[in-house]
Formats: C-alpha cells, sequence, structure tokens
C-alpha cells in the first residue's frame, strides 16, 4: 500500500492518491515476480483537475551480488483519466530498478515514457520496508 502526495512545478500543481501493489506470482529462485498494481490519483494542471485510475501490470526480479540487492522492474500502466465532462485513455511504459544494501531501505530509480495522455518522466525515492 502507498500514498502519493507531492507539488508541482510549470503545469502541474499537485498530486494527492493511493496504490496497492499485488504481487500474483512472487519472486523466488529462477521465476520473475509478477503482480498487478492498481492506483487512484488526483492531479491538478493548469487550473483543471483529472482523476486518474490505472492497472498496473508488472515483472521484476531481484538479484544479489556482494551484498547490494538490485531489482529491475518493466511495468504498463494503463487505465482512464476523468476531468470536466472529458475523460481520456492513459497507457504508458515504465522502466527502473530498486537497490540497496541496507535491510529496511531501497532506492528507486524509473524512468516513465508517454505513449498516451500520461506524463514522460524521471523519478527517484527511498522505500522502507519492514
Amino acid at each position: 500500500v502507498m500514498g502519493v502526495i507531492g507539488t508541482g512545478s510549470g503545469p502541474k500543481n499537485f498530486r494527492l492518491g493511493g496504490a496497492m501493489v499485488f504481487d500474483f506470482f512472487p519472486d523466488v529462485e529462477g521465476q520473475p515476480g509478477i503482480g498487478l498494481g492498481a492506483q487512484m490519483i488526483y492531479v491538478r494542471r493548469r487550473g483543471e483537475g483529472r482523476l486518474e485510475m490505472t492497472a498496473i501490470p508488472y515483472i521484476h526480479k531481484a538479484f544479489e551480488t556482494e551484498g547490494m540487492v538490485v531489482e529491475p522492474f518493466a511495468s504498463f500502466p494503463f487505465g482512464m483519466g476523468f476531468r470536466s465532462n472529458n475523460y481520456d485513455g492513459l497507457f504508458s511504459i515504465v522502466v527502473g530498478s530498486i537497490f540497496g544494501k541496507a535491510d529496511h531501505v531501497r532506492y528507486v530509480v524509473e524512468l516513465g515514457i508517454n505513449v498516451d495522455h500520461m506524463d514522460t518522466y524521471l523519478a527517484g525515492g527511498l522505500s522502507f520496508y519492514h
């Protein structure tokens, strides 16, 4: 489960929402992990808001080398964006990796590529595991 809150610059004013991840086939032994994320987020742009509801199928595989965990992933978010009596189909391609040495902290880097009505972005951050 994840919460999203953020400010923006340029045309994007702010965003607020949440997501859940379901890892249907876990990353074990020689098998990659396969799952589905579900996200609902409200994005405010240039004075107009849009509610985005997306499904996010993904695949990932963790590798450990010399105490460092590297977990590349790819996902294909798609869904609908609703705004002022109108709606858009949404689709993008996302690639990235989770990596780190600590037991409870991982670093995340991802690149999202717009295909239809979504943002192209480069993002980074921290994930805390318990």
